[in-house]
């Protein structure tokens, strides 16, 4: 419906659900259409096409729009529904990408969105053209290249290699090819260091290794292109450039089957570790331990590791050592942290590549070249065994700290009371008494009930217990002792705080009291004149028995329960098995991972001690959940109950002022008055005037510069998101709105796997009126950390002014330009692989054995091949992860390659491996 303009209209408004308003926008959809290269373009000479044209809506009182269609001469009109570069479909703003992948323009074209409000019937159809014109001919391809080391190099004297650098450029082209010939003319595979992707048009190479005078080729040329009805064929042209390769001292030619490396620098490498024997942890299982490698004179090292195999007796069952196996390069001293489950032997295999492969090698050449060195780790047992695992579920938790981090309560900003303790910045953030020590130390504030309830609570203190002294905290509610703890450990980690978790102690001091919304919780603290000072980081608080939450409409919406995880003497909580699942049991419907379901905040540094999780849920639902150890598989179990009583009938009736909102006396008038609403300013949830802005979130971006790779996992941690925060007007964005931001991921979405959201972050500045309607003010870049995120294709998506308590009133009521997604692709790490041989310098009708693994925990589609009749494939997702094998071929008549070649087959990503196994020819003395 639509009010008669410049009057007042009485609304009333009957609904099933605790909700008492519903704003509706009235007004007709406004639509814009542009195109970021303008309308005016040319086709690529060299393509035929437009090179890119991004297309940009935007609307407003509108809730819906259209798919994008586009009219030309050639193809008629086509609705494009494919989502590639496709961002927003059907939203009432978005973006839509033209750059031959999967779609291309090369003709004059038309395009056209229609947006709709469903609340009036009302919409706009906006239209768009984009005039094409055609190029000249395209011109003929040109290459050019060169190096700093034409004509000729010299031979490393130890190395055996030459190093050049070699540079090409080219134009009118739109692929290249490099490729490499023996002086002989024969081409051969690129040397290390040289030849790339075909799309790539120009570059430098540094440091290409060749052993031979070599003659380096590019290709540049362009497929078929028609430009206004004519076809210009298919064209290439090509650039050599032939480097000799000199022996060490200049001599001209290459004389290396007389060249004497045995007394050349050896190859020499050891492995030390620190601690050994080094003490398994009660808790994992595991045992760590730095191992450092020092190697000099080689080209690599194969690092690989070995447990007691009870057939041989001996430790020669090879695995997989996370953070240890790899081929290691060049020369120095390396260090590793690792994680032994059990007595290890390292093993090195060092060589110096030249003298490895060269085909003239003598035995004393390649002992020259060759070291193996071995060290052993002893484990042994924890002396003393681990406590059992427990583990505390609490529903309608909450949490208070000195910062109000992560949605908890801001125990200093809303203190009551404060005597003796100052705010300190630190990991973890605490309060810290800072007057004369014998003084009482006191904090108050409200405790803040997640629905306004009250609820039986468990009390949880966490304190920093420093080795100098004691401290004894007490807490109080509503002015009644409920307990207290004493800090006086002389075995803690510091006299400090510090910058880590290590010195602070988590303990009960109340079960099952009473609290309710607003009641004051007071913490004291006394210490002695002994040093130690009174720390306290936060305040846990736990419902125990059975929860209730508001009524809730569970068609329309739901509510979020926090729920407080704390876990000791555990490694883990929660998988996909049945048994140690994070399972929530809805009273209808499905049973599903309530772990996933929400943001996790973690505020301890082993992730499943304590973290809280806010689930929302539309029915009555029981939470379960089980931790464990790895060390020994001892696990705990617990659940609870939260019941959502039946929605009841409401019914609501307001005043409503068409443009109207009630002055605070800030704008002129006496409290309470009415006024016509000023540019910029409306009514907010109880009607008084208040800065009115469109927020908008940006579409976000995601960067790996801080990201970390789980290569056995496939997974990626700290993966930054990247959001914006827009405000399209009318009003200014004050400084201290506090506006909610968070990124959220759908993995994989064509797999139907559970979305995965940051933390909230609070955005405090401001943001003022845009100058341009057309051009909304921006924040700063705002940055949401992902962990365990999978490989593979992702939607991102950044929420602005959705997730906060309260949300900040804005001017629109249309809030599907608060998300904006965005597609990201998370290539899959280098899964540890490896394939070797026993021998790799053989003489004819020998045999090899050749080893090979792989360690992941997803699938690969893996194929070993090679001479010899060498040729076994095999699937991670059946072998399991620290999976090897190994092969004794035929007798071999000729040099062979051994290729392990595994493919992820969601992404189709081939991953290889490869060993050679040179042939030294007989030779016969006459």
């Amino acid at each position: 419906m639509t009010p008669p303009a410049n009057s007042t209209t009485n609304f009333i408004l009957n609904c099933d659900g605790a909700v008492d308003e519903v704003p509706v926008n009235v007004e007709p959809p406004v639509t814009t259409l542009t195109s970021d290269q303008g309308t005016d373009l040319v086709n690529n000479p060299l393509t035929g096409r437009v090179s890119e044209v991004i297309l940009r809506w935007n609307s407003v009182n509108a809730t819906r729009c259209s798919y994008i269609t586009r009219t030309s001469p050639t193809i008629g009109s086509v609705t494009e529904t494919s989502s590639n570069d496709y961002s927003n479909r059907l939203g009432t703003s978005g973006w839509i990408r033209y750059d031959g992948d999967p779609r291309y323009i090369n003709e004059t074209t038309t395009f056209s969105i229609t947006c709709y409000n469903d609340n009036t019937g009302a919409e706009e159809t906006k239209t768009l053209t984009v005039n094409v014109s055609n190029p000249p001919p395209p011109d003929a391809p040109v290459v050019n290249m060169g190096s700093p080391d034409y004509p000729a190099t010299t031979r490393d004297l130890l190395y055996g290699y030459a190093w050049v650098d070699v540079w090409f450029s080219s134009a009118n082209v739109t692929w290249c090819v490099e490729r490499a010939y023996y002086a002989d003319g024969t081409q051969y595979s690129n040397p290390p260091n040289w030849g790339t992707g075909s799309w790539v048009l120009s570059r430098d190479f540094t440091n290409i290794q060749i052993a031979t005078t070599t003659t380096f080729e590019v290709e540049c040329g362009r497929a078929a292109v028609t430009i206004d009805g004519v076809t210009y064929p298919a064209t290439s042209t090509k650039k050599q450039l032939t480097i000799e390769v000199l022996m060490p001292g200049g001599t001209v030619g290459e004389d290396v089957t007389n060249w004497d490396r045995s007394t050349l620098p050896p190859v020499t490498a050891n492995i030390t570790a620190d601690p050994n024997p080094t003490v398994k942890n009660a808790l994992t299982g595991y045992a760590s331990t730095i191992a450092t490698i020092n190697r000099s004179n080689a080209s690599y090292c194969y690092l690989s590791a070995y447990r007691f195999d009870d057939v041989t007796g001996l430790y020669t069952s090879s695995y997989t050592l996370s953070n240890w196996n790899r081929t290691l390069l060049n020369n120095g001293t390396s260090t590793y942290t690792i994680s032994l489950a059990t007595t290890t032997r390292l093993v090195a295999d060092c060589w110096r590549d030249y003298d490895r492969y060269n085909p003239y090698a003598t035995e004393a050449e390649i002992e020259n070249a060759h070291e193996v060195v071995e060290y052993m780790v002893y484990t042994e047992e924890s002396l003393e065994a681990a406590l059992p695992p427990t583990l505390s579920l609490y529903g309608n938790a909450v949490w208070a700290t000195s910062d109000g981090r992560n949605q908890s309560i801001n125990m200093w900003t809303t203190a009551t009371e404060r005597i003796g303790f100052d705010t300190r910045i630190g990991t973890p953030q605490h309060l810290v008494n800072s007057i004369a020590a014998t003084t009482s130390s006191t904090i108050s504030f409200p405790f803040v009930h997640p629905h306004g309830a009250d609820d039986d609570y468990d009390i949880y203190l966490s304190m920093c217990d420093e080795n100098d002294g004691e401290s004894t905290f007490r807490v109080l509610v509503e002015g009644v002792f409920r307990g207290q703890y004493t800090t006086n450990s002389p075995d803690s980690l510091n006299q400090y705080c510090g910058s880590s978790y290590g010195t602070v102690v988590r303990e009960r001091v109340a079960q099952n009291i009473q609290i309710n919304d607003g009641d004051t919780i007071t913490i004291e603290c006394d210490t002695p004149n002994d040093g130690e000072r009174c720390s306290l980081v936060e305040v846990l608080f736990g419902a125990t028995g059975l929860l209730t939450t508001p009524q809730v409409n569970p068609v329309v919406t739901s509510v979020d329960v926090p729920v407080l995880v704390l876990a000791e003497n555990a490694t883990f909580c929660g998988s996909g098995s049945t048994e140690q699942a994070h399972w929530a049991y809805p009273n209808t419907g499905s049973r599903y991972s309530w772990w996933g379901a929400k943001t996790h905040t973690f505020f301890d540094n082993t992730e499943h001690t304590v973290s809280m999780v806010r689930v929302p849920i539309a029915t009555s639902t029981r939470f379960t959940v089980t931790c464990w150890r790895t060390a020994d598989s001892l696990t705990d179990y617990q659940e609870f109950n939260v019941y959502v009583p039946f929605s009841t009938t409401l019914s609501a009736q307001t005043t409503v002022g068409s443009g109207q909102c009630i002055d605070d006396g800030t704008l002129g008038s006496p409290f309470g008055t009415a006024i016509e609403a000023p540019v910029g300013y409306g009514p907010d949830d109880n009607g008084f005037c208040s800065p009115m802005v469109d927020l908008a979130a940006l579409s976000p971006s995601v960067s790996l510069a801080a990201a970390t790779e789980d290569n056995v996992n496939g997974t990626y941690d700290n993966v930054n998101a990247l959001m914006v925060i827009q405000n399209i007007g009318p009003g200014a964005l004050p400084a201290d709105s506090s506006i909610a931001y968070k990124a959220t991921m759908s993995i994989m979405p064509a797999h139907s796997l559970p979305d995965v959201d940051t933390s909230i972050g609070t955005f405090e500045g401001g943001l003022s009126i845009p100058a341009n309607p057309a051009i909304p003010t921006q924040s700063p870049t705002l940055t949401r950390s992902f962990g365990n995120v999978p490989f593979g294709t992702h939607t991102i998506c950044s929420r602005v002014n959705l997730d906060g308590s309260p949300n900040y009133p804005e001017s629109s009521t249309d809030y599907t330009n608060n998300v904006s997604c965005s597609t990201v692709t998370l290539p899959v790490p280098r899964p540890p692989m490896s394939i070797t041989a026993d021998r790799q310098l053989i003489r004819p009708n020998q045999t090899v054995e050749i080893s090979w693994g792989v360690n992941v925990t997803y699938q690969l589609q893996c194929a070993v091949l090679g001479p010899g009749g060498l040729n076994e494939s095999f699937d991670t997702s059946l072998v399991g992860p620290g999976y090897t094998d190994s092969f004794t071929t035929g007798p071999l008549t000729s040099t062979g390659i051994y290729e392990l070649r595994c493919t992820e087959p969601i992404t189709n990503t081939a991953f290889t491996e490869q060993v050679r196994v040179e042939m030294v020819p007989d030779v016969e003395e006459i």
